[in-house]
């Protein structure tokens, strides 16, 4: 240290012990803010969620926005899982509707409302209940009108077929066919509806009826008298 001091001089070697020690000095402060730095310094977490994990259970997962949708999942869920209804009788490629032809396919129906029928007019007859009878009354009520429509559109078709057949006839031996007029085939439809009523033993009551309606129809129809003229006599 002496022999140092004599070749650097008294004056410059206090001057280079000084900044020794001041760097010492400044290692030791930074030492020290570090270490109370990193005591302080609690241990952050990543508060942002991590992609495709769940914060709880009851949370959706999140999914990518950078993923394409599966095909699936571009259908409006009231629509997932639900057969397309096709309505054969307004879609086009079933072909065109024939009255006919439906009628002949599903002539089931008929025959299932005909046993319908009677079964409730079984149960009609046992019936006690008030509530029970007028429910009845008006399914059985529905169940003869749409019966009876159908008998009455295969009572047509089939005074149009006879009516077919005997032109033909006639074509066939040379003879002129002679066109039916529609007050014609509504007269031959009163009659073959008249022959079906007489061989069920129905006659009576359908002309019965018959006449209440004609009469309740001229009532309506008849002019009331005003109250003055009654109040003037």
């Amino acid at each position: 240290m002496l022999e140092i001091q004599e070749r650097l001089g008294t004056k410059n070697f206090t001057k280079a012990l000084q900044n020794a020690e001041d760097e010492k000095e400044e290692e030791e402060d930074a030492d020290d803010v570090e270490q109370s730095s990193t005591e302080r310094k609690k241990p952050t977490t990543n508060t942002k969620p991590i992609l495709n994990q769940q914060a709880s259970r009851s949370e959706p997962i999140e999914v990518s926005s950078k993923r394409r949708p599966m095909k699936r999942d571009q259908i409006p869920v009231h629509l997932r899982g639900r057969r397309k209804i096709i309505d054969p009788r307004f879609n086009e490629q079933f072909g065109e509707y024939d009255a006919k032809e439906f009628r002949q396919s599903y002539h089931f129906i008929t025959d299932m409302r005909r046993k319908e029928l009677t079964e409730l007019k079984k149960q009609l007859k046992t019936c006690e209940d008030p509530t029970e009878k007028s429910k009845l009354k008006t399914v059985i009520n529905r169940l003869k009108s749409q019966v009876k429509n159908v008998d009455d559109i295969e009572r047509v078709e089939k005074i149009s077929k006879d009516i077919q057949k005997k032109s033909e006839t006639l074509a066939n031996g040379g003879e002129s066919t002679p066109y039916i007029t529609k007050e014609v085939r509504k007269v031959m439809k009163l009659a073959t509806t008249y022959t079906d009523l007489k061989n069920t033993g129905r006659i009576d009551s359908y002309l019965s009826k018959k006449r209440k309606r004609i009469a309740s129809k001229k009532k309506k129809q008849m002019p009331t008298r005003r109250v003055d003229d009654d109040q003037d006599d």
